[in-house]
Order: C-alpha cells, then structure tokens, then sequence
C-alpha cells in the first residue's frame, strides 16, 4: 500500500540494510532512518535515527509499521 509517503512493508526480511524507511504508530509518523540489520525471517529489524536514541528495534509484533522510502 502506498500512502503517498512510501510503501507498507508486509514482508519485513525483504528489507536490506541501508534502505529508507519511514516508521508509523497507528498513523503518526515516529521517524524515517536506514535499515541497520534485520534477522532473516525479518521478525527483527533495527534502524538508525538520529538524535538521542539513533538505534532501535523493531518487533515484528509491535505495533509500529515500516513503510519503503
């Protein structure tokens, strides 16, 4: 789905380190950074942000979705 801002990630193990990507929590935007590493079944992914906290991971339970810049 594209939401005018990138590309909904369904399948998180087909992103690949140093891609965009743009974060969201339930619509809101929570940042846009590079794909660090993420784990094979793509159940973890880590990304880089600047700022305070410049890396974080991401469940594939959470509820924050990965949209493709």
């Amino acid at each position: 789905m594209n939401n005018g801002k990138g590309i909904l990630v369904f399948d998180r193990s087909a992103l690949r380190r140093g891609q965009q990507v743009m974060v969201t929590r339930h619509g809101d935007e929570v940042g846009t950074g590079i794909v660090d590493d993420v784990t094979g079944d793509g159940s973890v992914v880590w990304i880089v942000f600047g700022g305070a906290f410049p890396r974080r991971l991401f469940l594939e339970s959470d509820p924050e979705e990965i949209l493709a810049l």
